[in-house]
């Protein structure tokens, strides 16, 4: 075999050291596997187990996250709706309240000029009282000057029931030539 010489001066025999013997290899193979089983027991499960818990953690996170985003989609949707429908719920009401204040003004005007046709009707009528009274008293005076008159000039009696009879006859006929004649 091949041997090489260190620099103390000992030989080594390659072939021993390429292939190690059965027995250490099997020894330092039950040693790595039992190693390995110890790390698996006090490392790797403990490792695997927090991370699955914190996996479980961050996934519970994200779904209640989620559940209060829709949850706050939800409310700020109801509640724009809810907006909007108070908005037109108060354009209504301007709209009612503008339209019944008109009806209302409406209203008002329209008994106003009631009251002022059936004021201007009543002066009239009492207008028309009034002239008519005014008619009768000067007609009543104008047949007292026309007796009183008649009498001096005829120096004689007449009755005084004819007397009147004749100047309101006259003084009617008078008034309807003077309605006449102002048509």
């Amino acid at each position: 075999m091949y041997s090489i010489y260190n620099l103390t001066g000992l030989s080594f025999d390659i072939g021993e050291k390429l292939v190690p013997n059965l027995w250490e290899f099997i020894t330092q193979l039950l040693a790595f596997l039992i190693m390995v089983l110890i790390v698996y027991k006090l490392a790797y499960k403990p490792v695997r187990k927090f991370l699955k818990s914190r996996n479980a953690f961050i996934k519970g996170n994200l779904e209640s996250a989620q559940k209060q985003n829709i949850s706050a989609n939800q409310a700020n949707e109801k509640a724009q709706k809810n907006l909007n429908q108070s908005r037109k719920e108060a354009i209504n009401i301007v709209m009612d309240a503008k339209r019944q204040a008109e009806e209302e003004k409406g209203q008002v005007i329209e008994e106003t000029k009631r009251e002022i046709a059936q004021k201007r009707i009543e002066a009239e009528k009492d207008i028309e009282n009034q002239k008519q009274k005014a008619m009768e008293e000067v007609h009543d005076k104008i047949v007292d000057i026309a007796l009183s008159a008649s009498s001096n000039l005829l120096s004689r009696e007449v009755s005084s029931s004819d007397n009147k009879k004749l100047v309101s006859q006259f003084v009617d006929d008078m008034q309807q030539d003077n309605k006449e004649a102002s048509k």
